[in-house]
């Protein structure tokens, strides 16, 4: 498999000969910093960095630190505010004939479709699968960036609702998909694509199956997804006592916050059963307070699109357990990601519809 670290080292090296300790020590340091969400230190280590870079003419340096604070911008301090437009910058500059062969460039794709994917997965489903596609075309497969560009890819047919293209490119493609991911990312995709399918066609029984397969097997974040999946499955499912036990599958319900696409699954779950069954009491405001507090989250973290569709489902539950004032709230909180969204036509009519229908029952 190719490289993409290889120059790094040997940049690294030549810095240290000409002298420049403190930046040869940044490339060594800031991906740990990102990966570990040490937001603060990341920002004073960057900006010192990248400053000496650009003083140096170091294009290249400059892509992989930009990639690194991005990293932690979309993935592990989630700031979506100011990733997107640090992501559609990097994208231009990954573009110039100094950087383009840069192999952090490629990484920069993908920082771009995650950016955003987040803030408006459906609004920007064509752009992400356009670039995705596009660089894919023009890269090795032996590339390890080549599989973080197939699940791009990925969720992007996804979010726009066609999961059979995704497993389509995933079966067709094969050959190189699978010289260009480690066979678990391979089939943690393959899993997530026939989950949607079977969310789109409510074939509970598959996709219990395929979220059994990622609870089981999956990363850390995969195996959220596949609980969250199970949940949805039985909370829409025709068996009463899985449906009221739909819920425990999405305990412990801190580690469903880590991503937005997980999250949005749960609410989902959570959703269907509020809609199918009233649980008791205690539990129904829990639950119910997760749900609403879930909307708000997604909005806090600039998911704009998820944090509008999923507060317009929740509005008519949250009022029913915990009164149409949280429900109002909760829709007053997540009301200016409207002004995110690529299009937001269709979402701010279906939000006007369901604040006044919460407006009418007062």
């Amino acid at each position: 498999m190719t490289d993409v670290w290889s120059w790094v080292y040997e940049k690294e090296r030549q810095l240290r000969e000409q002298g420049e300790d403190a930046l040869a020590s940044s490339l060594g340091r800031i991906p740990q910093i990102a990966t570990n969400g040490e937001r603060a230190t990341l920002e004073a280590v960057f900006h010192t960095a990248v400053d000496r870079a650009r003083t140096l003419d170091e294009p290249w340096v400059e892509v992989f630190l930009r990639h690194w604070r991005l990293q932690c911008l979309l993935l592990y301090d989630v700031d979506t505010r100011a990733a997107v437009p640090e992501a559609a910058s990097l994208i231009e500059f990954c573009s110039r004939p100094e950087t383009r062969d840069c192999p952090q460039s490629i990484c920069a794709v993908q920082d771009f479709c995650i950016a955003f994917g987040n803030v408006d997965g459906p609004g920007y489903a064509d752009d992400r699968i356009g670039i995705a596609l596009d660089t894919l075309a023009r890269i090795e497969p032996t590339r390890s960036c080549y599989g973080c560009l197939v699940t791009e890819l990925v969720d992007a047919y996804i979010d726009k609702g066609e999961p059979d293209k995704a497993l389509a490119f995933l079966e067709t493609d094969g050959a190189h998909v699978k010289a260009g991911m480690q066979p678990r990312d391979l089939e943690e995709n393959y899993h997530v694509a026939a989950a949607e399918i079977a969310i789109a066609k409510l074939d509970c029984a598959a996709l219990a199956k395929h979220g059994k397969k990622l609870s089981e097997h999956g990363g850390a974040y995969r195996s959220s997804v596949g609980r969250a999946y199970i949940a949805f499955a039985r909370a829409n499912g025709k068996d009463e006592r899985a449906r009221a036990a739909a819920l425990a599958n999405l305990e412990p319900w801190h580690e469903l916050y880590q991503h937005r696409y997980t999250l949005d699954v749960a609410l989902r779950a959570i959703t269907g059963v509020f809609d199918l069954n009233q649980p008791d009491g205690a539990n129904a405001a829990l639950w119910v307070g997760r749900l609403r507090d879930g909307c708000l989250q997604l909005a806090t973290d600039g998911a704009s699109s998820n944090a509008i569709t999923r507060a317009v489902a929740a509005a008519p539950i949250v009022a029913r357990v915990l009164g149409t004032e949280s429900a109002l709230a909760m829709l007053h909180g997540v009301e200016p990601e409207l002004s995110r969204l690529k299009d937001p036509r269709c979402l701010a009519t279906k939000f006007a519809a369901a604040r006044e229908k919460l407006l009418t029952q007062t």
